[in-house]
């Protein structure tokens, strides 16, 4: 079944879908692998979308980069897409879970704070 936003509010297959990217008219899958993951994490809606993203990831290695009919020209998804909405949605789950730790600056190169001054201009009382 294809994707269908006026069930958001009561269907959590559709807002996987969402956070997955998959709302063609042509899915990517079907919803058996999405009730499926559903499942499997027991209604956590970032985990099923974290490994729908990996099925769609696996299906689209195995696709070619690009084909066409004559007609119709079509070129795959980047594959450094699917990573970076990964992360993201892994990013999201450790916020919500309260183990996420933003990334900080261990070592900076800064001896002083000259550069700071002269934007400015020595208004700026440092004692």
């Amino acid at each position: 079944m294809a994707f269908n936003s006026t069930t958001l509010p009561t269907n959590a297959r559709n807002r996987v879908r969402l956070l997955v990217g998959d709302v063609a008219d042509i899915p990517w899958l079907d919803d058996g692998v999405y009730n499926y993951t559903l499942d499997k994490n027991e209604g956590d809606e970032l985990k099923a979308a974290y490994e729908v993203l990996s099925y769609v990831e696996s299906r689209i290695t195995l696709e070619p980069v690009s084909s066409s009919n004559g007609f119709v020209d079509e070129e795959r998804p980047l594959l450094d897409w699917i990573a970076i909405r990964k992360k993201e949605l892994l990013d999201e789950i450790a916020k919500r879970d309260g183990k996420y730790a933003p990334p900080v600056v261990v070592r900076s190169d800064r001896k002083n704070w000259n550069d700071i001054d002269s934007i400015f201009n020595g208004i700026i009382n440092r004692g």
